[in-house]
């Protein structure tokens, strides 16, 4: 709801002349509030959201009658589109400031042995393995792991995130399918029958599962040894997903990076800019060759 960003747009409509909507969305993303951090980079889901929930809110308006409490004149409020240039503009892309750094299958396997063979609370543990695994076999950001269900498609079970549907912003499809990398990870951590059962993963916390997860892993010590020699935070998990399937070679040669960015949530741009250097060159052609030989 655009409700969530109304003192920014009041803010906005306040401070300045805005007589349509190509204006208020301009001004939108790039004035900054006094006294708040700054939160709308080009490309982040921040900025995606807020543009998507204010669209939403003037298209509502100009599809009102005129005698409707809240029209506004379509002639100069109409929204740009979605899916148009206009509206992927006004969003962004985001350019990676730093390389993306993968942790590796066996310093993932070592990390969760690590943490159950600890003296910590054993169900805060067991919650905490439970996410980690989510995020290093499906590749989800930690916030996904909050929304994943199973569904049962021609008599086969797969796994499906619905974060951005209910949270209401977002490009990437509403119910996106996971694969599971490796699958015998998959099944030997018994992944699918937890999501259905709803197996516990750690509480939210005021700043959200990334931080949470951030927060307890600065307390393993096998992860700091990880953080200080090779410069690992939380995101590495979902960086080693990529990693895997672009460079392993059970899956680097047939895992086009179309599809993997299908699979991570993510524009094919984004993905690009991430994680193209672990990406084959000729990899969309070798794909489609041995699918059509």
């Amino acid at each position: 709801s655009y409700q969530k960003y109304r003192k920014k747009l009041e803010y906005v409509l306040s401070t300045n002349e805005v007589t349509n909507s190509k204006r208020l969305l301009e001004l939108l993303v790039k004035v900054q509030m006094p006294n708040s951090r700054p939160h709308l980079h080009a490309g982040t889901r921040t900025r995606e959201q807020v543009v998507g929930a204010v669209c939403t809110w003037l298209e509502e308006a100009t599809e009102l009658e005129e005698f409707e409490e809240g029209y506004l004149n379509p002639k100069f409020w109409s929204p740009p589109k979605k899916g148009s240039k206009a509206k992927k503009k006004l969003v962004g892309h985001h350019v990676s400031k730093t390389d993306a750094i993968p942790i590796y299958d066996d310093e993932f396997i070592k990390l969760i042995d690590e943490i159950r063979s600890s003296k910590r609370e054993k169900i805060a543990a067991e919650r905490y393995i439970f996410l980690i695994e989510l995020i290093n076999v499906y590749g989800i950001r930690p916030h996904e792991a909050a929304f994943l269900t199973v569904e049962n498609i021609g008599g086969k079970k797969s796994v499906y995130c619905n974060s951005f549907k209910r949270s209401g912003g977002g490009s990437s499809p509403e119910n996106r399918e996971l694969y599971g990398l490796h699958q015998y990870w998959e099944n030997e951590f018994d992944l699918i029958k937890k999501i259905e059962n709803n197996y516990a993963i750690p509480p939210t916390g005021d700043k959200g599962l990334g931080d949470a997860l951030g927060k307890y892993l600065a307390k393993v010590d096998y992860w700091n040894h990880l953080r200080e020699t090779r410069k690992l935070v939380p995101y590495s998990m979902r960086h080693g997903f990529a990693y895997r399937m672009h460079q392993d070679a059970r899956y680097s040669k047939k895992i086009s990076s179309r599809f993997g960015a299908a699979l991570m949530g993510h524009s094919h741009q984004i993905h690009l800019e991430t994680y193209g250097k672990w990406t084959p060159q000729g990899n969309m052609r070798t794909t489609l060759d041995d699918l059509l030989s």
